[in-house]
């Protein structure tokens, strides 16, 4: 199932500034700790900006995401187009700087790839950005997260109820959505074993505001696939 509007008219365009800082427990042992990235004393500024584009023709939106960490920048930029309120990955532009500002790696994907990627694929580094437009209404869903052309793992997610927040913005009501990876994509475990070994599985938790434009709140596990960097990000300023 691909990426569901809400509502679709209200996806107006909105900038976000979160305060980026690493999870203080990791769920996995990894070598690019998130503490080896961010100051723990200095916390990063993390900038998300939507908007409405027309992608060749056709209605499209842009997620445009800046990380500034210790020593450079991170910069990711994905477009979707848009077809009777639902959003398909088109292209993915991402780019790496250094703190003196030089590029140290560039990257363009055309989800148009000839590979046989499944159609309701996302870069896994922006689906907490587009899972903010989902139904909430507590039925789990699935589609693929892309990390590489070689490496796309089903996920599931799902809204598992509400919570208040304090944020650096302040106190916000938000509904909370849990993501979590399917374990059949590295092992084949069957339904029974899976059902025993999914509160065992590091889950990647959302908290979106429950009003338009439904801004991302907080995310708070691996930015990536399990084993990235695991932070979190809290709401700053709109």
């Amino acid at each position: 199932m691909s990426v569901e509007l809400i509502q679709a008219p209200t996806l107006l365009p909105s900038t976000a500034r979160y305060k980026t800082s690493p999870r203080p427990k990791a769920s996995f042992n990894t070598f690019l700790d998130a503490h080896r990235l961010f100051d723990p004393a200095r916390p990063g500024t993390s900038t998300v900006r939507v908007e409405r584009i027309e992608h060749e023709g056709h209605p499209a939106v842009r997620v445009h995401a800046e990380h500034p960490f210790k020593d450079g920048v991170i910069t990711e930029s994905l477009v979707c187009t848009e077809r009777q309120g639902r959003l398909s990955s088109a292209c993915l532009e991402r780019s790496v700087t250094d703190a003196q500002g030089v590029e140290k790696r560039r990257e363009f994907v055309d989800f148009r790839s000839p590979l046989p990627l499944p159609p309701d694929s996302y870069p896994e580094v922006m689906l907490p950005f587009l899972l903010r437009w989902q139904p909430f209404d507590g039925k789990q869903r699935a589609l693929y997260a892309w990390i590489n052309d070689r490496f796309v793992a089903r996920v599931y997610y799902q809204h598992v109820g509400e919570a208040t927040l304090d944020l650096p913005i302040g106190q916000r009501k938000a509904v909370e959505f849990m993501m979590y990876p399917d374990l059949n994509d590295w092992v084949n475990l069957g339904s029974v074993l899976s059902r025993l070994a999914r509160p065992l599985v590091p889950k990647y938790r959302m908290w979106f505001d429950p009003s338009p434009p439904f801004h991302v709140l907080r995310f708070e596990g691996p930015y990536g696939p399990p084993g990235a960097p695991e932070i979190v990000l809290e709401l700053e300023s709109i």
